[in-house]
């Protein structure tokens, strides 16, 4: 069987591996995730960042629900990005989130190759600015554009 190629935006299944640290809070198992990028990276790696549900749910799976019937939201920090299921029906089974605090990094060879859909663009945006923050990439951000901006400034001249 030959292997799917994946593109960044694409959201696949995947298998987190046991967290013997921090298995709390360490995304664990197979679920969802949102390809960060494609499997052109040396040694066919994939990077990717696990997809979770935003609804808080009892211990048996069920989700719980606010005095007028409406789901009960977990409070999503700066470097998280919520989608609703309205916007991706095809794929999500609740409002669900992007994890990006939790980046992995796989070969394309243990992924199994299924996409299951694709962010839309605009979210992408949103996901490249938390990015941004996760990485702690401000600075060198602020350093790209003012290198930009001189070299304009420089031809104009």
């Amino acid at each position: 069987m030959a292997l799917v190629s994946f593109s960044r935006g694409d959201i696949i299944w995947c298998d987190f591996p046991p967290s013997p640290d921090n298995p709390d809070y360490t995304i664990t198992g197979k679920r969802m995730a949102l390809i960060l990028s494609d499997d052109t990276l040396p040694n066919r790696t994939v990077i990717v960042s696990p997809l979770t549900s935003w609804v808080k749910k009892d211990e048996s799976g069920n989700v719980l629900l606010d005095d007028r019937g409406n789901p009960i939201y977990k409070k999503l920090q700066e470097f998280h990005f919520g989608l609703k299921r309205s916007s991706y029906p095809s794929f999500l089974k609740y409002d669900s989130y992007i994890k990006l605090d939790q980046i992995f990094t796989f070969t394309r060879d243990t992924l199994d190759g299924e996409i299951k859909g694709r962010l839309h663009e605009e979210d992408m945006y949103q996901v490249d600015l938390r990015l941004i923050i996760v990485l702690q990439m401000f600075e060198t951000l602020k350093k790209v554009v003012e290198y930009h901006v001189s070299q304009r400034a420089n031809q104009n001249a």
